[in-house]
């Protein structure tokens, strides 16, 4: 390339003729169109690289950019080093005053300030460039990028690249610019998606009081907001002192994962301070592992299948109730802050809900059977009997009671009768469908509320009942069985307390036939 005068940009010496000035200006003008039609920042930098390894035969020339957020110095573009974008330790602070003020700097001679900036990009990179010069680029007075060259040049290639980066200036600034707004709006899009999903989240959350329900209602949404593939909810029992599994999801194997969640396979409990989720009961900060086979923390990881571990407390009025797992991101990513972020504001929310349903729970169901209450079944029988009458629906009542339950007290004592109340409590409550209630009506009595179920479907419902307690097996007793009596409304009664009295009548004239067995409520029957 023909030599030019730096400041003036015209080729100096009366030789030079009109073709060297016109292939000069001609290879800025097309580097400025290539630019002009390019958008995207990498292909940008790219291209920029490219026409200056061009017009100076140099082998590996690259761009720095200065980042706007950070203030530190970017590798955008390097040849040599396959594209590979590398951040550099180099603030604003470490880059000499020159090339803010717009001057080109050569490395060899220069001042002190100018070694020590280019030994701390020789160490960042590992001493696999080395650059001879440095050139500004500069958007109205601030530096935005760097242009660094591999090799010594003359004053017309100089003058050259100066030009270069002030037609490139405003290409970069706008794509950079583009980039920046495009996160941006992804990031608004992105806040704006959580913040209806946490308000959704929060309204579901009101309006769920069964604890189990809510359990996993809650943990499938933590993990579609973590993108993770399974997770767990673990409740502090102060009973016990452990953390215990409540309720767990997406597990390949579906009939373990109910057989969990239904109390059926004992899971491992954890003390507080014991492995990740002890810890964070503990501590009541959340943690991420990312690696969890090369984290002694993590319990069990060569059998747990869980490459990686969120953990977020559950927290109320400063006591952790609880923990919620999600391990392994879909995509096999790592967990990262905003997923930690975004499972707190999830995990707030879920603690009131939690402690509400607790406290509701403790209301409302018998202590020793987890059942409902008496009073908290009558209150619902109340609603049920509005809407059947309101729309004309029927439903049954199926009472009932342990046979030869003072015998079982009697001879093993009253923590095997404990034992087999909750036994039978736990068939009448797995047995049932989700509409239907079941109670503890007294002693060893219970009450089934079946809404729009005729006498015949109840009486089936019954019998199934029966012979699902008849085949529990006690260790060291023998098995116990149950009768039942049926009653329907509006055919046997349109009130509460006929209808419960009917079924009760039921129910003992199934235990004058022998016990073990059915009896639906019919005209006739007479309690003893």
């Amino acid at each position: 390339m023909a030599k030019a005068d730096v400041q003036s940009g015209k080729p100096e010496g009366s030789m030079l003729d009109l073709k060297n000035q016109v292939a000069f200006l001609s290879s800025l003008v097309d580097a400025a169109k290539q630019l002009g039609n390019i958008i995207e920042p990498d292909e940008m930098f790219q291209a920029l690289a490219l026409i200056v390894k061009k017009a100076l035969n140099c082998d590996a020339p690259a761009l720095f950019v200065l980042d706007a957020d950070t203030f530190k110095l970017r590798l955008a573009y390097c040849e040599s080093l396959n594209n590979q974008e590398v951040t550099l330790p180099v603030g604003r602070q470490h880059i000499p005053r020159a090339l803010h003020d717009g001057e080109h700097l050569l490395t060899e001679g220069g001042d002190e300030q100018t070694k020590q900036f280019s030994e701390l990009i020789q160490m960042a990179m590992q001493g696999r460039c080395a650059f001879d010069l440095w050139v500004p680029i500069l958007y109205e007075k601030q530096l935005i990028a760097l242009l660094a060259i591999d090799k010594n040049i003359d004053d017309a290639d100089l003058n050259f690249v100066n030009l270069l980066a002030k037609l490139a200036a405003v290409n970069i600034h706008n794509s950079l610019m583009l980039q920046r707004n495009r996160r941006e709006k992804r990031e608004q899009s992105k806040i704006i998606h959580n913040l209806s999903l946490l308000y959704n989240i929060g309204r579901a959350l009101n309006h769920i009081d069964d604890l189990k329900k809510l359990l996993r209602y809650i943990l499938r949404q933590a993990l579609a907001v973590s993108h993770a593939e399974k997770g767990s909810i673990m409740l502090y029992d102060s009973d016990s002192d452990l953390l215990q599994i409540r309720v767990i999801e997406g597990l390949a194997d579906k009939d373990l994962l109910e057989k969990i969640n239904n109390g059926e396979v004992e899971t491992k409990a954890f003390k507080p301070g014991e492995g990740v989720a002890g810890s964070v009961f503990k501590t009541g900060k959340s943690l991420m592992i990312n690696k969890t086979n090369m984290d002694q923390r993590f319990v069990g990881a060569n059998n747990s299948f869980a490459n990686s571990i969120a953990c977020i407390p559950m927290v109320v009025y400063k006591d952790v109730i609880g923990v919620i797992n999600v391990t392994n991101k879909l995509d096999d990513s790592d967990f990262e802050d905003d997923d930690l972020n975004l499972l707190k504001m999830v995990a707030d929310q879920a603690a009131v809900a939690i402690n509400k349903a607790q406290l509701w729970e403790m209301a409302v169901t018998d202590s020793l059977t987890g059942l409902y209450i008496r009073r908290y079944f009558m209150v619902r029988f109340a609603d049920e009997i509005k809407r059947a009458k309101r729309y004309n629906k029927i439903f049954s009542v199926v009472m009932a009671d342990i046979d030869y339950f003072k015998n079982v007290n009697d001879t093993y004592g009253h923590p095997a009768g404990d034992k087999v109340l909750r036994s039978v409590a736990k068939v009448l409550s797995d047995q049932i469908r989700e509409v239907d209630i079941v109670a503890r009506y007294g002693g060893e009595e219970f009450v089934l509320l079946l809404p729009e179920t005729p006498k015949e479907g109840a009486l089936v419902s019954a019998e199934r009942l029966r012979e699902s307690v008849s085949q529990v097996e006690f260790d060291g007793m023998s098995s116990v069985t149950i009768s039942l009596g049926v009653s329907t409304f509006p055919d046997d009664a349109g009130e509460i307390d006929e209808l419960i009295k009917r079924a009760d009548t039921a129910l003992y004239q199934a235990k004058r036939d022998g016990r073990n067995r059915c009896v639906p409520y019919s005209e006739g029957l007479e309690k003893d």
